[in-house]
């Protein structure tokens, strides 16, 4: 699965960009690269992993970048494949699969583009830029009309420094909201080295980035949209046992935190579902008394620690009367004592 981060502010996006592409590594990917405008574009590509990308990428410097992990689907795993893809100062990062990029492509070859990868994301950079009488948002709108599939797309442009654009249909992608600086990634795990602050893109979405403004509008009919503002919480909880099962000793449950985004404007407690980020394991759950030591917590909690301490005791109690019933010569009457538990004898 591919992953992409984008991101526009006032000092230099490519710490940025490596980083958030480190933490998509979970993702999968058999390639990198890195786009920024400095002056003029400037990319760099590699089929290692994204700490050869970081060494490669010393040095390069730029406000305005976009940088992708691919999974090749078109195409074998090489520089060439790799994203971003160009042309003519447009550059391009793309997750999903476009089902009508032979169509399209043929029909570029045929205005005299030149393609250079085996991919159907140099496709979508090709058409951007064959609508070039248009600013780079209108482009990516008319663009993305003629897509057929599913996509999520970063997009900047040599000619327009001060903005980048995103789109996406079929697969995830979200901006991310900073202080003068602004923010795009397929995974809010990207961004949160920068934010706290995330808008999700719903389907169709097209938006505009800049360093203060966000503009997100549908694609078929341009018009503008407002799309909800949320922010990362943070909330711990004991994970134990599942209703219905048998309760787990003391040194099994644990504290986890668990991370999640709530609408800014909604009221309070009320928690956007299918955003829960991550649950961190933090540690043993001390309430319940002190994991792998027996000691107890506080007496609300002493019914839980009893109860399972009783599943113990009767585990104990039938192992030992199933073996005294299979070797009854092991026992020998040295071990009366566990008729007085309710083990019973023979």
């Amino acid at each position: 699965m591919c992953g992409i981060v984008a991101a526009v502010a006032r000092r230099n996006v490519v710490p940025i960009l490596i980083e958030g592409l480190r933490r998509l590594e979970y993702r999968g990917y058999d390639s990198a690269g890195v786009a920024v405008i400095n002056g003029g574009l400037e990319r760099i590509r590699s089929t290692g992993r994204v700490a050869e990308l970081a060494r490669l990428a010393v040095g390069l410097q730029g406000t305005i970048g976009i940088g992708h992990t691919r999974w090749a689907t078109h195409g074998v795993p090489s520089e060439r494949n790799a994203h971003p893809h160009v042309s003519g100062g447009i550059s391009v990062v793309h997750n999903g699969i476009i089902e009508n990029h032979g169509a399209i492509r043929t029909r570029l070859q045929a205005a005299g583009y030149v393609f250079t990868s085996d991919t159907d994301t140099e496709v979508i950079a090709h058409l951007i830029h064959s609508y070039r009488g248009l600013d780079l948002f209108q482009a990516v709108q008319a663009a993305v009309r003629e897509l057929k599939g599913a996509y999520a797309i970063a997009v900047i442009g040599a000619d327009d420094a001060a903005r980048l654009v995103v789109a996406r249909m079929g697969a995830p992608l979200l901006l991310g909201i900073g202080e003068h600086e602004n923010f795009a990634a397929s995974d809010t795990s990207a961004l949160l080295q920068v934010t706290q602050k995330v808008i999700y893109l719903e389907e169709g979405d097209c938006a505009e980035v800049s360093l203060d403004d966000v503009r997100i509008v549908e694609k078929s009919r341009g018009s503008r949209l407002n799309r909800p503002v949320h922010r990362r919480i943070v909330r711990t909880a004991t994970i134990g046992c599942p209703k219905g099962r048998r309760p787990l000793p003391t040194s099994r449950l644990s504290l986890v935190a668990v991370s999640t985004f709530v609408d800014v404007a909604a009221p309070p407690g009320a928690v956007r579902s299918g955003h829960v980020l991550v649950a961190q394991m933090v540690g043993p759950d001390r309430s319940h008394g002190d994991a792998g030591t027996g000691r107890p917590g506080p007496s609300r909690h002493r019914g839980a620690q009893d109860s399972a301490r009783l599943v113990r005791r009767r585990r104990c109690v039938r192992h030992r009367r199933r073996s005294r019933r299979l070797h009854p010569e092991r026992f020998g009457g040295r071990h009366r004592q566990w008729d007085d538990l309710g083990a019973g004898g023979h």
